[in-house]
């Protein structure tokens, strides 16, 4: 189920992309990329593939995919902790 979410999310930001005002001849590879991926081995895209393609197409600062990715991630855990600590969960994981 979270790979269905993780697909779903890839391919809407790969949709959004493609709206954006990204660098056309990196989109176009990115483009290819996915084509071939898709074709080859039956894999979509997935947020991952969607945030590296978002800085290549605009052409993002080195770490910048990272930054984001860390940032994301840690709401994620936040959000989790969160919730354990609403049910009131005895133990946390480390």
């Amino acid at each position: 189920m979270a790979t269905d979410r993780r697909r779903h999310a890839g391919a809407l930001l790969l949709a959004m992309l493609a709206e954006s005002s990204a660098r056309p001849e990196r989109l176009d590879i990115v483009r290819a990329t996915l084509d071939l991926v898709i074709e080859r081995r039956q894999l979509h895209p997935n947020v991952e593939f969607a945030l590296g393609a978002l800085c290549f197409a605009h052409d993002l600062a080195n770490g910048a995919g990272e930054a984001v990715f860390v940032i994301a991630r840690s709401a994620g855990w936040i959000a989790h902790a969160i919730e354990e600590y609403a049910r009131g969960a005895s133990s946390a994981r480390t």
